[in-house]
């Protein structure tokens, strides 16, 4: 019984030490397999984060192809529709054609017939345009002088201004309300901008012969430029030409002489207005001049009285532009007509205009 106890006591001893053993190799191989474990976690780590940043950038590639392959899409559909619509156009065009092609002969002969045209007109800018003018000093009836004044012009600036500038003609309008005349601000803004640019043409000229022939005289200048202007032929024209159209031309009715005479003494300095006068059935023109004085010149011919008006507190003596070189001699100061002031019969004033 006691050896039986004792060899059970014994086996239980032996039991447990076994148990020891096995429950302490279960710990050791959770703690290696555990370490292990980590290692590999580690090392997996390293490696799947760079890759999941390689990912998030192809995923942003992706997106940004994917949004650029919608775009050309959306742009090829737009070109196409704006190729459908140029066909459609092209088709209309040559449709056009066909069906206009003695139009487009008749307006290529057009051009072809302009560009002669102009070719012809091109010829004139070569040339100049002289023109000579007697002048007489009438201040000493014994001993009256002539001479003469050469004027030029080049044809370039004449063909300027008689084929590219506006030209209106002047002309009185009638209101059958009030039984009055009246002139158009459209005219008066014409004329006045005819005078203005022609200045510059004329500066030159006017200053010497104010200088040189009138000696600074400006009733003696006047009466000179007056002379000048009787020089040219009346004849009535379709619309108010411009000065140098009037001096190259050598014609010109009241207005146009009358616009010529305005510019010259103002290219010289001398106060003028343009008096539109109902005269008989129709219109004319003077120039009202205010000299520094008045004038005394017609007195030595007979004359008893210079004619003017009254403007803006200004006394303005008239000047009669036209005249009629096919019966009287445009330097016979016994004519009516020579002298600033002279008393010739006069119209209606309907307008005033200060240029």
């Amino acid at each position: 019984m006691i050896l039986y106890v004792v060899g059970y006591c014994c086996w239980c001893w032996a039991l447990s030490r076994s148990l020891v053993i096995v429950v302490a190799c279960l710990v050791i191989g959770v703690i290696v397999l555990s370490y292990i474990s980590f290692s590999l976690y580690n090392e997996l780590n390293t490696r799947v984060t760079p890759l999941e940043k390689e990912n998030k950038d192809l995923k942003r590639q992706v997106d940004y192809w994917r949004r650029y392959a919608e775009s050309v899409e959306a742009n090829r559909d737009q070109l196409m529709e704006t190729i459908d619509d140029l066909e459609s156009r092209l088709r209309n065009y040559q449709m056009w054609l066909s069906g206009n092609a003695s139009k487009i002969l008749y307006l290529e002969n057009i051009i072809n017939q302009y560009e002669k045209i102009m070719s012809e007109l091109n010829k004139l800018n070569e040339t100049y345009y002289y023109r000579s003018f007697r002048l007489k000093d009438y201040r000493n009836p014994l001993l009256p002088r002539e001479t003469t004044l050469h004027l030029g012009y080049p044809g370039e600036a004449y063909i300027n201004y008689r084929l590219y500038k506006k030209h209106l003609k002047m002309a009185l309008k009638y209101n059958p309300v009030t039984g009055e005349y009246s002139v158009e601000q459209e005219l008066i803004e014409y004329v006045k901008n005819v005078v203005k640019e022609s200045i510059p043409v004329f500066k030159d000229i006017s200053i010497k012969l104010l200088a040189a022939y009138a000696e600074a005289d400006k009733e003696f200048f006047t009466n000179l430029v007056l002379q000048i202007v009787h020089q040219l032929k009346y004849m009535e024209t379709s619309y108010s030409k411009y000065p140098v159209e009037t001096l190259v031309e050598g014609v010109g009715d009241c207005d146009c002489l009358a616009l010529l005479l305005a510019t010259f003494l103002e290219a010289a300095g001398i106060d003028t207005v343009l008096v539109i006068e109902k005269l008989g059935n129709g219109l004319h023109v003077r120039v009202g001049v205010n000299l520094p004085s008045p004038p005394d010149d017609l007195y030595k011919y007979g004359r008893t009285q210079a004619k003017y008006i009254r403007y803006n507190n200004k006394m303005y003596y008239l000047a009669e532009p036209t005249w009629d070189i096919t019966k009287a001699d445009p330097l016979d100061p016994s004519i009516l007509g020579f002298f600033i002031g002279d008393p010739v019969q006069t119209g209606k004033v309907i307008t005033v205009i200060d240029v």
